[in-house]
């Protein structure tokens, strides 16, 4: 599926900062476009609902891009953190489950009211 939301939604409309290149925007932004495709047309044809199909959309470009660059540059993501006497923060890379979380949450919060009424996604 082509990318739903353009490089210019992206900076003026969600305000999306993580992503500088257009180049790399529009690879993941084509992703995005993927992982919204089964949910895509059952969204209103409204402007407000079109604006959180785009903002999912960005937001999705986005996990799906950090995810990227951390596992691109061994950058690990914290997973725990504690203080119970001593500080201690526990790093790893993110799992397939943890991304996969994401992108449904992603798709929850943004288009859950419009795609049969889901409150949570689950694939």
């Amino acid at each position: 599926m082509a990318a739903i939301a353009d490089f210019a939604f992206y900076q003026n409309g969600y305000k999306g900062i993580l992503i500088a290149s257009e180049n790399d925007y529009a690879y993941f932004a084509e992703r995005a476009g993927d992982e919204l495709a089964p949910f895509a047309n059952r969204v209103p044809d409204t402007e407000e609902a079109q604006n959180a199909l785009k903002r999912c959309a960005c937001n999705i470009a986005d996990t799906l891009y950090g995810t990227w660059k951390q596992s691109k540059n061994g950058v690990a993501m914290m997973t725990s953190e504690s203080v119970s006497g001593y500080y201690s923060v526990s790093y790893s890379a993110a799992t397939d489950a943890q991304v996969r979380a994401r992108i449904n949450n992603a798709i929850a919060m943004y288009i859950g009211r419009y795609v049969l009424g889901a409150r949570k996604v689950v694939m």
